[in-house]
């Protein structure tokens, strides 16, 4: 009895050698591959077998996932996130900048579209292969993410699909639209897409470049003030009130007056009609800044207490902007003050003395009359 059932496990032994031989030494490496290293070093493949792993290895090194040509550049970028159903639509106007087009129009963050930008083009792909399975297997048949793009040279848009997590390695599944191979990606990569609308557009208020910014008013019920940079050494100096006309502001003054104007920004977007209705009237005054033949004009509205913000509007646009209380009230009362300061420093003017003895004879129409008589 004991002999039959050692025959059986011998049996059973040669034949589980048999089929690892025949099968596991020789199938390819794919996704689902669950062969361990300990068994890649072990195993003693057959020279044939050697040239499949050789290959296997060269299809290991990283790719380039999208490589620009000469002169290429990236026109038009969709961000399709579709498990938090955002779709956005951006395209590069003339290559000055970014605007979002979907689903509102208005300018996009620039350096936000940069990084996107970046990582695109600098993210590696691995293991391009043939899929074994559907793409729903590789959660390619409803993807996370759907990336599209269009450049300078190319005719036609092209897409790129994020799927599901692959088994091995921190890598995610991903193909393009027009191709049958699938690859890996960087599981962080498609987080790194997941973006709100209001994460990508552009929250400066004011949009003007801060070397180009030369001017800087505050029309207002209570006052005007003015400041304009001119001069050989592109000093900041008054222009209203007028009797603080070319009075010039300290170095510390100019950079505190640009930096808390240029920092003001958008807290939230009043697109829906019913926030504008809110605030129909923007009569708080208006907020300038400007630079060579560029003029940004921003009115100022009434305050939300709710939303702890003021309701603004830029002259050109019809929806309404919302800015945190805090650094406009800052910025308005700023400047106020900082005129008061310079009116108490100045010294009152007062009209020249005249000496009194020999006047007639010093003015040409006292010698004149006296002449006559």
């Amino acid at each position: 009895m004991k002999g039959s059932v050692a025959a059986v496990l011998l049996i059973l032994f040669v034949a589980v050698g048999v089929y690892w031989v025949r099968y596991e030494r020789s199938a390819p490496v794919t996704a689902g591959s669950k062969k361990t290293k300990a068994a890649e070093v072990n195993a003693k493949p057959s020279p044939a077998v050697s040239g499949a792993a050789e290959s296997r290895a060269k299809e290991e090194v990283p790719t380039p996932l999208w490589e620009a040509r000469s002169g290429e550049t990236i026109t038009w970028l969709q961000i399709q996130d579709l498990e938090h159903s955002v779709n956005m639509t951006f395209w590069n106007r003339q290559g000055v900048a970014w605007e979002m087009k979907f689903p509102v129009v208005d300018r996009a963050d620039p350096e936000k579209i940069a990084e996107l930008l970046r990582l695109f083009e600098s993210t590696k792909k691995m293991r391009e292969f043939a899929p074994e399975k559907s793409w729903e297997e590789y959660g390619l048949l409803r993807p996370v993410i759907k990336i599209g793009f269009e450049t300078s040279r190319q005719s036609g848009r092209r897409y790129l699909l994020t799927g599901g997590r692959s088994p091995v390695g921190d890598f995610v599944f991903a193909r393009w639209s027009d191709s049958e191979l699938c690859f890996l990606l960087p599981a962080e990569f498609p987080g790194a897409f997941q973006l709100s609308v209001y994460s990508l557009r552009d929250k400066r208020l004011f949009r003007i470049e801060p070397a180009a910014l030369d001017r800087i008013a505050l029309f207002a019920p209570s006052g005007s003030y003015e400041l304009v940079k001119s001069g050989p050494g592109f000093q900041w100096s008054w222009k209203q009130p007028s009797a603080l006309l070319l009075k010039p502001l300290s170095a510390e003054q100019s950079t505190l007056v640009t930096e808390k104007l240029l920092a003001l920004n958008v807290k939230d977007f009043a697109d829906k009609p019913a926030d504008n209705k809110e605030n129909e009237a923007y009569d708080g005054g208006q907020l300038i800044a400007a630079g060579g033949e560029l003029a940004e004009t921003v009115m100022i509205g009434r305050e939300s207490a709710v939303r702890d913000a003021f309701y603004v509007r830029r002259q050109q646009d019809k929806n309404g902007l919302l800015v945190a209380r805090g650094p406009l009230s800052d910025f308005l009362t700023g400047i106020r003050a900082m005129a008061s300061d310079a009116m108490t420093g100045l010294e009152p003017v007062t009209a020249p003395e005249l000496p009194e003895e020999g006047l007639e004879e010093d003015l040409p129409h006292a010698e004149g009359k006296n002449q006559a008589a």
